[in-house]
């Protein structure tokens, strides 16, 4: 925190890094001695990791970040309207909050002040985005919390009897799978008031061609953030495993509506991973599954919200109609 007067109205709390890192070398040892071979998306954001993505959202082919901005540009102030008094703002996976300071000025402007608790697996981009939001915005008050999703939840308590209004930008519901998705909005139902919101971006189903391209673009950012998870288990695990003996893969598997992403192995070799405690021998064409990305239909969507007890209040959606935000009402 660098900016003069703004550390008092800014809080994290989360995990210590050391629980992180013993998070990660289980996953690791787990994914990796698995078949098939896997290492779950969310690993994929450590700072380096957290970087590239930022770089992604910039992309020509990656449409959701400039689609899910248009609508929140120009519907923040519906979205403020949804709740009558003042909430309380909470977002999973926050970044940069780029495409949050739309709502945050409108809450603002519509309330005079605002409580802001993001929440992260990057402390970095925590920090980073407090210093930018509490420099700007005088009447914003920030809770950083440091971990994954589920975590955030539990480490967030009601101090008021305002409402929340809980943001999940960026199609991010898209990374898991439909048990997973089912579950995990299940989950924050039961910890949702009735006068509480839940606003998630969602991708619509589309084009292949435009899919594909969003996931492997021509620059090779996509590629490089993918790659950067064999370079922090190397980092962070120790042992021999080499960016160079993989590449990226991703396709459109129309059955199940998703981008599949993946490393495949170049070069036969065996990796000692001392960290994780494990040895794994890798053949060429041996692939490390790293992450899916759902896409949805507005009925296959709903239908996915009345399971987990919301009811589909509003719907917003871009120019284009490549993307959707839906405000979540609790059943």
């Amino acid at each position: 925190m660098g900016q003069v007067g703004t550390k008092d109205r800014f809080e994290l709390v989360g995990t210590p890094p050391d629980h992180q890192e013993a998070e990660f070398a289980d996953a690791v040892r787990e994914g990796l001695s698995a078949s098939p071979r896997h290492v779950p998306a969310r690993f994929l954001y450590d700072a380096r990791g957290s970087e590239l993505f930022e770089q992604i959202c910039t992309l020509p082919e990656y449409y959701p970040t400039r689609a899910e901005r248009e609508i929140l540009e120009d519907r923040a102030d519906e979205i403020a309207a949804a709740i009558d008094r003042e909430p309380t703002l909470v977002e999973f996976g926050s970044g940069s909050a780029e495409k949050t300071r739309h709502v945050i000025e409108a809450l603002i402007a519509r309330h005079g002040h605002l409580r802001y608790a993001p929440i992260d697996i990057s402390r970095a981009a925590l920090e980073a985005s407090a210093d930018g939001l509490l420099a700007d915005h005088p009447e914003l008050e920030m809770v950083g919390v440091w971990g994954e999703y589920a975590r955030g939840l539990l480490t967030l308590e009601r101090v008021t009897d305002s409402p929340l209004l809980v943001l999940w930008l960026g199609s991010s519901i898209g990374n898991l799978t439909h048990t997973e998705a089912l579950a995990f909005l299940r989950d924050v139902r039961e910890r949702l008031a009735p006068q509480d919101r839940l606003l998630i971006g969602v991708d619509l189903v589309k084009d292949p061609a435009v899919l594909e391209a969003a996931y492997d673009d021509a620059q090779g950012v996509t590629a490089a953030f993918t790659l950067n998870l064999i370079a922090r288990i190397a980092r962070e695990l120790g042992g021999d495993l080499r960016p160079e003996d993989f590449c990226y893969r991703s396709r459109w598997n129309p059955d199940e509506e998703r981008i599949e992403s993946h490393l495949e192995v170049v070069r036969a070799h065996t990796a000692h991973i001392p960290g994780a405690k494990l040895e794994v021998a890798f053949e060429v064409g041996d692939r490390i599954h790293t992450e899916y990305a759902h896409k949805y239909t507005p009925k296959s969507f709903a239908a996915l919200a009345a399971d987990a007890g919301f009811a589909v209040e509003r719907n917003w959606t871009d120019g284009e109609a490549r993307f959707r935000s839906c405000l979540l009402a609790p059943r």
